[in-house]
């Protein structure tokens, strides 16, 4: 797009504005990363200014991205990471959240945090009912010993622990199965959850749910699938972190938005649950350079058990590599130890794998079916078309394509 000084934007309007126009004049100004729009004018769709209100709107936000935020002035000041903290985005828990609107029917508002430049140099763990959107006016850099932390946590609470922010949002079931001992699928996102294993002889497994068709808002991934008698907690699901820069983004750090692992019951004859689904990662700046870590994988399944007493088996969740050069690898499910039926693994790095489904009960006699693996949620590059800068990144799964 061809920068315009804001004067001759604002000439423009002049010149085919008037009371007696019936269509609205539009007009696009940018400058400095941003759109701007003249006084009397608001940031629309597509970054055009239009005359439906009447104050001045700072508008960010790729055309190919999830979420363009306008403000009524650009922000200010300085959001540093510098040492390990928590943000929790439920409603006013977070002074520094501004409550914004998505677009979209039954969409979730979103925690946004404002400034003119980011930097996040430690640990940011983020919890919460809301998906948390960082924006930064001027830049966003995020250096190697930076993390943000929104994934679903099995050791914060029994059984499956709570999934990351915004991890709320509704998700469609899948088809029930005929058995009373069938493992519970696992959560779709990206691709879809892993069916869970079969409990008995004869039976139907439970299916996941469909996969996340058209994406057109920030949004969490799906919760893995109960073992349904008695109802079960599947595994939580990843959270959504939306990370918007006017200018530039620099990533050398680590993002993890992965979904947790199913839960197993006690008892004898008894499925497991199914894992959760990764979550959202997006980023979106006119200058995007990769380095680090971005990890969206889904859970693992828990096993089902044929004997009241034995160890708990739940499916774990992913781990982000342990160097540079390791692979991502899938999370396990449920270990039966040779007395049940072992769990699915989750979705990993192949954006066409959906992870493995839950094992079926060893033989009639003894029954539970397993959970089925998470699947992999979804990582956003949005760039406005230019390419981004990629050296040494890390991705998993691969960004999910749009236009």
């Amino acid at each position: 797009m061809t920068r315009v000084p804001w004067f001759a934007c604002l000439a423009a309007v002049v010149a085919c504005y008037s009371p007696t126009t019936e269509a609205p004049c539009t007009v696009t100004c940018d400058f400095a990363g941003d759109k701007l729009c003249p006084a009397g004018l608001t940031c629309g769709p597509g970054g055009m200014c239009g005359t439906e209100a009447s104050s001045c709107a700072a508008c960010f936000g790729q055309p190919d991205g999830l979420l363009q935020v306008c403000l009524a002035a650009r922000p200010t000041g300085t959001f540093d990471v510098g040492s390990n903290m928590q943000v929790d985005t439920t409603p006013g828990i977070t002074d520094a959240c501004i409550t914004y609107p998505q677009p979209g029917s039954g969409a979730l508002d979103v925690c946004l945090i404002a400034a003119e430049t980011i930097s996040i140099e430690a640990k940011l763990s983020v919890i919460g009912s809301r998906p948390l959107v960082l924006l930064a006016s001027g830049a966003l850099t995020f250096e190697a010993t930076g993390a943000i932390d929104a994934a679903a946590d099995n050791n914060r609470a029994a059984p499956a622990g709570p999934g990351g922010p915004g991890a709320s949002e509704p998700c469609e079931a899948g088809a029930t199965g005929t058995g009373n001992a069938d493992g519970g699928a696992g959560g779709s996102f990206g691709t879809a959850g892993a069916a869970g294993g079969i409990g008995l002889t004869g039976a139907t497994p439970n299916g996941p749910g469909p996969v996340i068709g058209t994406l057109d808002h920030v949004r969490a991934g799906c919760v893995g699938g109960p073992y349904n008698d008695p109802p079960t907690p599947g595994g939580a699901a990843g959270g959504a972190v939306y990370l918007i820069a006017g200018r530039s983004m620099a990533i050398a750090g680590s993002i993890n938005v992965s979904g947790a692992g199913g839960a197993d019951l006690s008892g004898a004859n008894v499925g497991g649950a199914g894992g959760g689904a990764g979550g959202l990662i997006g980023l979106d700046a006119p200058a995007l350079a990769l380095r680090g870590t971005l990890m969206a994988n889904g859970g693992g399944g828990a096993c089902g058990r044929h004997h009241s007493g034995d160890d708990p088996c739940p499916g774990q969740a992913p781990a982000l590599p342990a160097t540079s050069s390791s692979p991502f690898v899938p999370a396990a499910g449920g270990s039966a130890n040779g007395y049940a039926s072992d769990g699915g693994t989750g979705a990993t790095d192949v954006p066409a794998s959906p992870g493995s489904p839950g094992g079926v009960a060893a033989d009639s006699a003894h029954f539970g079916g397993a959970g089925g693996g998470g699947a992999a949620g979804i990582i956003w590059l949005a760039t406005g078309g230019t390419p981004p800068n990629v050296s040494a990144i890390r991705m998993s799964p691969q960004p999910f394509p749009h236009p």
